[in-house]
Parts: structure tokens; sequence; C-alpha cells
């Protein structure tokens, strides 16, 4: 078992996940929901779906950059081996 930053045990188990699989779901459902609005808002008017699309794809390649995540990773490194307490 990992530790956390704070000394703190890392949280094992089958419902370690259970907080990121909300979020993600809640993401999705958000998701819908926002193309369900588009889809309804610019129904008349294709190229403006066609740029909200457009702007979707940017944005998630934007979010699924691999330099941000090496980033992270190097980053989550440093603060696991220096034990680094966030200040509260």
């Amino acid at each position: 078992m990992s530790r956390r930053p704070d000394g703190g045990e890392a949280q094992a188990g089958p419902d370690a996940d259970a907080p990121a699989r909300r979020i993600l779901r809640g993401l999705g459902a958000a998701n819908v929901v926002a193309w369900i609005w588009a889809a309804a808002a610019f129904g008349g008017a294709p190229r403006l779906l066609g740029m909200a699309g457009l702007a979707w794809l940017f944005g998630l390649r934007h979010a699924m950059d691999s330099q941000r995540f090496s980033t992270i990773a190097v980053l989550r490194i440093w603060l696991e081996l220096t034990a680094y307490v966030c200040p509260s």
C-alpha cells in the first residue's frame, strides 16, 4: 500500500475508485446535456453546430495533451519523493 503525502495510507479495495467514477459519470451526463442543448439551439444552423463540434474536439485535444500528462506524472513523483505536505 502506498503512502499519501500527508502520511496517511492510500485507499485500497474495490471501491477505491468510486469517487472518480462518480465524477466521470457526472461529466459524461453534463456533456450529453450540453450536446442536446447545442442541437436544439443550433439545429437550424449546421455550421454553428459544426463549429461547436470543432471547439469540443480542440478542447479534448488540449485536455489529452501528452505534455500535460508527463507534467502531472513528474510532479506526482516529486511530491512523493519529497514527502511534500500542502500547507493548510
